[in-house]
């Protein structure tokens, strides 16, 4: 069954091994037996400055600040203990629950597949995986996850449902509807989800009219998506309903301010409906919460700052857009800012 949260490893090692001779690592995991933490904190950090590559003495002391709720020097003691032991697998978990936690997600995507090769493919881990891979737009991952699921026949329907969803996002539109052919053949599920791929798969083909009909079919029963009311918004931009597409995303934000991302869609929004001041605000705080798209941003604020005739400021965000690989920045600057040194 698939997990709905990411968790912390919380089981100390009490094998002691090669460090059964410290008397400061059997205290420490005495203390951990009867649930005094501090103290068992204490005997770790001695058992360390023993021997700094006392590893188990590390991984104890991690998973205990953990309990303490010092996550921070938690994630010190798994740096150390990983530079010296790559094949503490629990390890490489616990760091990629902290990543996940601290908003690293890069990083918390590599300790979970350094925690997957080591547990043999585990399901539980590949379905975690999944879910950030889809975060993180990384498609081609969650494919490859999705089908050694499907292959071993785990939630089979499920998985076939969500792989036809990630084709989709991906723009593979052809693997996408052969999955949903495949699904209405063996009317082996009715899912309301299948009308939300197809809304997808019409965005993605250009249709976004009907795309809004699918979207809004799969909201009768799921009125709260996000995912579903975002295409919604996007299809209503595509659409040059801006009015219209704004208020949707300034919705969807007001309901969940952790998506950072819909800033960026709010400020273009504004720059089409020509209210500059508003669209460069609102871009400076997507800039500002460092979002997975600055070059988008720094283009859109810097069409916000040359429309109220700040050109220095423009061109300085068309250069730091150009640099992140925006190629419609670079026309910017070859068009109104590079001509203008020139003269």
């Amino acid at each position: 069954m698939k997990p709905s949260t990411v968790s912390i490893i919380v089981t100390c090692l009490f094998s002691t091994s090669v460090w059964g001779q410290s008397n400061w690592l059997s205290q420490g995991i005495s203390y951990d037996s009867s649930k005094n933490y501090p103290k068992a904190i204490d005997c770790y950090t001695q058992a360390i400055k023993e021997n700094s590559s006392n590893v188990i003495a590390l991984y104890n002391r991690s998973v205990d600040y953990v309990i303490i709720s010092k996550p921070n020097l938690a994630l010190v003691d798994l740096n150390q203990l990983l530079s010296q032991d790559t094949t503490l697998k629990n390890a490489y978990y616990n760091r990629y629950s902290l990543h996940h936690q601290f908003g690293n997600l890069d990083f918390a995507l590599n300790d979970l597949s350094k925690y997957i090769q080591l547990s043999n493919n585990e399901i539980n881990a590949l379905y975690l995986r999944i879910d950030l891979a889809i975060q993180l737009e990384y498609y081609d991952i969650a494919v490859k996850d999705l089908l050694t699921l499907i292959r071993i026949n785990e939630s089979g329907v499920e998985n076939k449902i969500l792989l036809a969803e990630v084709y989709a996002k991906a723009g593979e539109i052809k693997q996408a509807e052969s999955i949903l052919n495949q699904l209405a053949l063996s009317n082996e599920n009715t899912n309301d989800r299948l009308y939300l791929i197809r809304s997808i798969i019409l965005n993605k083909a250009g249709d976004y009219t009907n795309s809004i009909q699918y979207a809004n079919l799969y909201l009768l029963n799921n009125p709260s998506d996000i995912g579903a009311l975002k295409l919604n918004a996007d299809n209503h931009f595509y659409l040059q309903e801006f009015e219209l597409a704004l208020s949707s995303y300034k919705l969807i934000y007001k309901q969940d301010s952790n998506e950072k991302k819909l800033l960026n869609d709010i400020g273009h929004c504004y720059l089409q409906l020509k209210l500059y001041s508003q669209a460069a605000e609102i871009l400076t705080q997507s800039i500002l919460y460092q979002n997975n798209e600055p070059a988008y941003a720094y283009l859109g604020r810097g069409i916000a700052y040359f429309n109220l005739k700040k050109y220095n400021q423009a061109c300085s965000d068309w250069h730091r857009s150009s640099l992140l690989g925006n190629t419609k920045a670079k026309e910017y600057l070859s068009k109104s800012c590079l001509k203008n040194e020139t003269k």
